[in-house]
């Protein structure tokens, strides 16, 4: 119950798991988290994550998804008089080409090695990696509102949309 609840935080599951693995004498290679929140990930992405967790010197693997939301240009917090401001301090971008591209994290897929799994407090304390997940696989289902999303999704594909739509 302790590991469940939604205030549980995932790192923990993770580390239960590894544990229970070693407690079985089973050697991993890697950790793979497929959280059930991201129903649209393909085969490919978990491919891609698994690859470049393989190939590069990263401790973990994040899925990662473009978006044009940036705390440099159009996000903003609201400060302890009650109004707005930039969210990140200090920024003077005007331009949306002025700005680092930002990402999102997303749930599809997390590589890992387990070592640094058990030995982490955050899972971006370390060298984290990262593989694009398409927007449109990359929905992280946290609200009745995101599950309303991936309905639609599923009952009217981006790809039809794309084929119908959009000439590339």
């Amino acid at each position: 119950s302790d590991l469940a609840g939604d205030r549980s935080p995932e790192l923990l599951s993770w580390k239960n798991a590894i544990e229970q693995m070693w407690s079985k004498k089973r050697l991993l290679d890697g950790f793979v988290s497929l959280p059930a929140t991201s129903p649209m990930r393909a085969v490919e992405d978990i491919d891609n994550a698994i690859e470049r967790f393989q190939k590069d010197d990263s401790e973990i693997v994040f899925g990662i998804t473009s978006t044009n939301h940036n705390p440099y240009l159009n996000m903003v917090k609201v400060n302890e008089t009650k109004h707005i401001e930039i969210a990140m301090s200090g920024s003077k971008a005007i331009r949306r080409q002025d700005v680092p591209k930002m990402y999102n994290v997303t749930t599809c897929v997390y590589v890992a090695d387990p070592q640094y799994i058990m030995d982490c407090q955050h899972l971006m304390e370390g060298r984290v990696g990262y593989v694009c997940i398409p927007n449109e696989r990359a929905i992280d289902i946290d609200n009745y509102y995101d599950l309303y999303l991936a309905n639609m999704m599923l009952k009217y594909p981006y790809s039809e949309f794309k084929k119908d739509f959009i000439k590339e």
